[in-house]
């Protein structure tokens, strides 16, 4: 009877305790993956690439780092490649380069999304961008050109659709 008892205290220990460790896990892929990011933007930034936001195809790589940062994220492999920690059985390792942000599952869950959208701006994300387009995000990385403010930001989306607690900026003047 008492092993009874026992295996019935760590089960539900198990059932408590083993999703808190598997969020917090998460939390912290995504936490060194923003970190991971910030250091790569940071270098890019000190090659002198042009700042002025291009989303995918119009413009070049050679010449502006939103292009840049986007053709060297999608030629990572293995374990170089970003992948969205919070998307299940694969995938989620997409890059979005784009001045619209997600209304679609279509691009759901991006690994990292490049944008200029200031409604996906660090101050504005969690108040102005929709409910719906905070979901498709969850557990991205974000990488925001913010012209007002003359800097690249990069946050991640947590798994409650919110902007992480921290943020890396880059001013570009």
């Amino acid at each position: 009877m008492e092993i009874v008892v026992i295996v019935a205290i760590v089960s539900v220990v198990a059932a408590i305790g083993v999703p808190k460790l598997h969020r917090s896990s998460e939390s912290a892929v995504l936490r060194g993956n923003a970190n991971n990011l910030a250091s790569l933007a940071s270098e890019e930034m000190l090659q002198g690439l042009d700042s002025t936001y291009h989303q995918a195809g119009q413009g070049s790589p050679e010449k502006y780092l939103s292009n840049r940062l986007e053709y060297v994220l999608e030629q990572a492999e293995g374990a170089a490649r970003y992948v969205n920690p919070l998307v299940d059985g694969g995938g989620g390792d997409s890059i979005v380069n784009s001045t619209t942000a997600p209304a679609d599952v279509s691009v759901a869950a991006p690994a990292v999304f490049i944008t200029d959208n200031p409604t996906c701006s660090y101050e504005t994300f969690d108040s102005k961008l929709s409910e719906t387009s905070r979901q498709l995000l969850v557990g991205s990385l974000v990488v925001q050109f913010n012209s007002p403010l003359q800097s690249v930001d990069i946050f991640y989306i947590d798994q409650r659709g919110e902007r992480s607690a921290s943020l890396d900026r880059f001013p570009t003047r």
